[in-house]
């Protein structure tokens, strides 16, 4: 009885781990490493951040780069940092557990020739939220969590996308294109006329002062390709004291 207690006990663990880290079954070869033995090993091990530049600005783990896996240089660019020293212990993060970034990383780099990485699969959130202390948000340290953007704020400012568009059209409207030049090869129909203005740039038009007067008392209606990267602009958007925006929830689809 007692043997089916623990059997069950850890099958239920098993489960529940499987359930709250998903990708650890999609890449059984990529090594992982827990919140607590980062921080145990915070300083020695060297950690990557591997998300876009925007990204890093907004939030970051203290000391770590920015490396972008989805450059081709990231390997080389990874052996750079650690000073071609391909046994040193790494650990690659993005933005939670079902970013795959971080993993793809890990992959690049053992088939690059290192041969001690690790996956932080917990993810920036919760390393944020458990040690705001080793975190930097909006360019400061320590994180101020009041400034974390919740699931239910973000859900505030999308929309469907029929009232996005129905609403885009109105005169107190202002129309943001936010794609990069590369995920523009289809133009919306609803957006034909929609400047456009990728985050950096979008950034940047926000700390001036013509372009503030231009949306003074206007709406901002922003999408981007997917309907998901919009989350960090709107870090930014608050930060820089805009309220009235809204997001399409798919994006440009």
């Amino acid at each position: 009885m007692r043997l089916i207690f623990v059997f069950l006990s850890l099958f239920f663990s098993f489960s529940m781990l499987a359930a709250e880290f998903p990708l650890r079954g999609e890449y059984p070869d990529v090594k992982f490493i827990t919140t607590n033995d980062l921080l145990t090993e915070f300083g020695k091990i060297f950690i990557v951040d591997v998300r876009s530049a925007f990204e890093y600005e907004i939030v970051h783990i203290q000391g770590a780069p920015n490396i972008e896996e989805s450059k081709a240089t990231f390997v080389d660019k990874l052996a750079e940092a650690v000073g071609g020293d391909k046994s040193k212990k790494i650990a690659t993060y993005c933005n939670g557990y079902k970013c795959k970034k971080s993993f793809d990383a890990v992959r690049k780099a053992v088939a690059g020739g290192f041969t001690n990485v690790f996956v932080y699969d917990a993810g920036i959130f919760e390393w944020t939220k458990a040690h705001p202390e080793k975190s930097f948000l909006l360019g400061k340290t320590p994180a101020d969590l009041k400034q974390l953007i919740s699931d239910e704020m973000f859900k505030k400012h999308m929309l469907p996308n029929a009232q996005f568009e129905k609403d885009a059209a109105g005169a107190n409207a202002f129309l943001i294109d936010a794609r990069d030049p590369s995920q523009r090869k289809v133009i919306p129909p609803f957006a034909s006329k929609a400047p456009n203005f990728p985050f950096e740039k979008l950034q940047q038009l926000l700390d001036n002062t013509e372009f503030r007067g231009k949306i003074a008392g206007k709406t901002l209606y922003i999408f981007d390709a997917v309907g998901k990267q919009v989350m960090w602009l709107q870090y930014v958007l608050e930060a820089k004291g805009i309220k009235d925006y809204f997001f399409r929830e798919s994006g440009a689809e």
